[in-house]
């Protein structure tokens, strides 16, 4: 089935693309939660609050990719042609899908990296005390029995804006950056032909990181934001944050950390759309024999 392909190859890309910038990462959250600027111990240390994430890849992928060809299905049902609607609009659907899974991801992640190293947690036991609803909402009546606890909820609004409209940009900008590529080399050939030939590993590589550069230039405001929702004692709520990361610094607060985030997410992406690729190639081969 189609479905366990796309599960296989995002699972495998998935775990390549954190295994090579997971670093990056933990010093990244330290920056963009505007206290803790620097980092003081030792290398296997900057793969803390990595944990959460290797554990939930192949069903975060899963719910991406999943997401992503049915709202591709959609945008191509409305005859939109060869545009990049539909692209732009499996992105989108991928993003809010997997944004509910990935929300309790990141808030486990931010707080494993932003704790003192003498105050540290095991996963299991913060993972525990997020699930408890808070104090506020033990009561005696029906309102209390609503509450979703913090592990649910924490930056829930800021990982979907980060994760909906710039996942549609990064869908369709790698698609376009790979049609583009092909075009180029289609007229390059000597002889024409109907078919443009495989792009190079230079020329996909290219296009992942052409996506990343895309989707994060419109997305990383959203994910200072929900940096801010999640940390301890950080702001409860999406306007409260915008405010606070504006007193700092006005509009360039918002992109605090940008270049160290592309750091990580383009060669992630780059990675992540090529392993894909290829992993799904395998699968077709292995299929056809």
């Amino acid at each position: 089935m189609e479905g366990i392909d796309d599960f296989i190859a995002g699972w495998v890309s998935g775990v390549a693309g954190l295994a090579l910038t997971q670093p990056v990462d933990f010093v990244l959250t330290r920056l963009q939660s505007g206290k803790v600027h620097s980092h003081h111990g030792s290398a296997l240390g900057m793969f803390r609050g990595s944990l959460p994430l290797f554990a939930t890849v192949p069903m975060n992928n899963a719910m991406l990719m999943y997401g992503y060809g049915v709202g591709k299905s959609v945008g191509e049902a409305k005859g939109y042609g060869d545009s990049l609607m539909p692209v732009f609009l499996g992105g989108c659907v991928g993003g809010f899908v997997q944004s509910f899974l990935q929300s309790p991801v990141e808030l486990l992640k931010v707080r494993l990296q932003l704790a003192a190293a003498s105050h540290q947690q095991s996963t299991g036991a913060l993972t525990l005390e997020l699930l408890r609803a808070p104090k506020a909402a033990i009561a005696a009546d029906a309102a209390a029995a609503a509450v979703v606890p913090p592990l649910l909820s924490k930056g829930l609004y800021a990982t979907l804006l980060r994760d909906v409209v710039p996942h549609g940009v990064w869908f369709s900008a790698y698609e376009w950056s790979k049609r583009t590529l092909e075009r180029r080399a289609l007229a390059a050939q000597p002889v024409p032909t109907a078919e443009p030939p495989q792009l190079s590993v230079a020329a996909q590589l290219s296009a992942g990181a052409f996506a990343a550069t895309a989707a994060w230039v419109v997305g990383y405001p959203a994910d200072v934001i929900k940096t801010r929702c999640q940390m301890e004692g950080g702001a409860t709520s999406v306007g409260d944050a915008v405010r606070a990361i504006h007193a700092e610094g006005g509009l360039r607060a918002f992109y605090s950390g940008l270049g160290l985030k592309l750091l990580r997410a383009v060669p992630q992406s780059a990675a992540g759309f090529f392993v894909y690729e290829y992993t799904m190639g395998v699968i077709a081969r292995y299929k056809a024999s």
